[in-house]
């Protein structure tokens, strides 16, 4: 069965409303793990570097930075941002260049990562689509969930309550 967008997009807020409802039992059902995807990124990524950096303090995601190593001759590193919800099944990345000498990322535009790194990001494309997760749409991100509060917002929106709550 293939669904839509929009059928996807349904199924996530169902889930987001669940998670949230102080009277349900959603929260029971779902996988929170510090751990829960470091072997398939430890195994996948052998040559760089990877840090799990999952928090959850106001965050309902696991977050993995997956670095190639630089060197003094290299000094800016190329890095993939992975975030996986446990809200819902849903998945999102960033990728960019981290700065040795300040250790800043920025942001790239992904057509030119992809070009350099692409075969890295089907890697985790694939594999998180074969476990059921779909990748957040960037049209998402800002969608008001109504009648829904959480720690920090009083009107969160999808990317608030799938990966990070920030006020």
């Amino acid at each position: 069965m293939v669904l839509n967008s929009d059928t996807y997009l349904n199924t996530i807020l169902n889930d987001v409303r669940g998670y949230f409802n102080p009277d349900s039992n959603w929260k029971k059902r779902c996988i929170v793990s510090y751990d829960r995807f470091q072997s398939f990124f430890e195994d996948t990524f052998s040559k760089w570097v990877v840090h799990n950096q999952t928090d959850f303090n106001y965050e309902y995601c696991n977050t993995y930075y997956v670095n190639k190593p630089c060197s003094k001759k290299n000094p800016a590193q190329p890095e993939i941002q992975v975030y996986i919800s446990y809200v819902s099944d849903v998945y999102d990345f960033i990728v960019g260049i981290r700065r040795l000498q300040n250790n800043r990322f920025v942001p790239v535009c992904e057509t030119d990562f992809i070009h350099k790194y692409g075969s890295h990001i089907q890697t985790i494309s694939d594999y998180f689509e074969q476990q059921g997760f779909v990748r957040m749409k960037k049209e998402w991100y800002d969608i008001v969930i109504p009648n829904l509060q959480t720690q920090l917002n009083r009107q969160p929106t999808l990317a608030n309550c799938l990966f990070q709550d920030r006020g």
